[in-house]
């Protein structure tokens, strides 16, 4: 699956029993040949620090969920917008702070090159051709694992703020929930005001984790943390539901907003 080059090669091999696995090879062609088994728990850094010195095949776990952007490139975008009206930078800073993308410095962005990536940058300059705006995109190639690693760790630091913040309004969520236990405050209205926080919640990790092309650490700990929250909410609601005299609702009949991982149309956040 790999050349001389070291470029980047993947596959699907079907086993036996009917079952397919997904397996990544990356790294030196010449190098010795490591296993790699990622999944929960561990890093794509780790997949990228091993293969500087060796020849690593990676499988990809049935539960796990993330994309892997291997070392196969990034799209380099250099825009320019008039310094006036400012509506035009804003909407651009705007479209690639929602796709994910990081600034390298003025005018350049940066993002995982694929073909979602690809579109949305075609999309967007289009726009700004329509507005006296300019631009282009280029495909560019860490020259090295190391290279690749770093950008990755500035993508994951860009996410980590998002997650940091996440976290900051769980915390006030709970301890809402608290307040509002301590003072025996259960009402409808405080209920319904609660499922609609938790909505957002979740409608706001789920957009943090679409552009969350490296997951790491922080994005289980999100994960973790909501559905404390939403256990939260559970033991709430079913005390507002004993003291109306009403049956205790399940979860999936009580709580708003699912996974933060299903899909589900776009809403504002906090």
């Amino acid at each position: 699956m790999t050349n001389s080059t070291g470029r980047t090669g993947d596959s699907t091999i079907r086993l036996r029993d009917g079952r397919r696995l997904q397996a990544l090879e990356v790294g030196k062609s010449d190098g010795p040949l490591i296993f790699h088994f990622h999944g929960n728990g561990s890093s794509r850094l780790e997949v990228l620090t091993v293969a500087a010195a060796a020849r690593l095949l990676a499988q990809a776990l049935p539960h796990c969920t993330t994309t892997f952007y291997p070392n196969e490139g990034h799209l380099s975008t250099f825009v320019q917008t008039p310094a006036t009206p400012s509506s035009l930078r804003v909407l651009v800073w705007r479209r690639l702070q929602q796709a994910g993308a990081i600034n390298l410095q003025a005018g350049v962005w940066m993002l995982p090159h694929a073909p979602a990536q690809e579109q949305l940058l075609q999309t967007l300059l289009a726009e700004m051709k329509q507005q006296e705006g300019s631009g282009f995109f280029l495909e560019a190639v860490a020259p090295s694992a190391q290279v690749q690693a770093d950008l990755i760790a500035l993508f994951q630091g860009e996410r980590n703020k998002e997650y940091q913040e996440f976290g900051e309004r769980c915390q006030q969520f709970l301890q809402e929930l608290e307040k509002e236990t301590r003072v025996h405050k259960f009402t409808f209205a405080e209920l319904q005001e609660n499922e609609q926080d938790l909505l957002r919640l979740t409608r706001w990790l789920r957009k943090i984790q679409q552009r969350d092309f490296f997951p790491g650490p922080a994005s289980r700990e999100a994960q973790e943390r909501l559905a404390r929250c939403r256990q939260a909410l559970q033991t709430f609601t079913t005390t507002v539901y004993e003291q109306e005299g009403l049956p205790t609702p399940g979860q999936e009949e009580a709580l708003p907003g699912g996974s933060a991982q299903e899909d589900g149309e776009e809403s504002e956040t906090w």
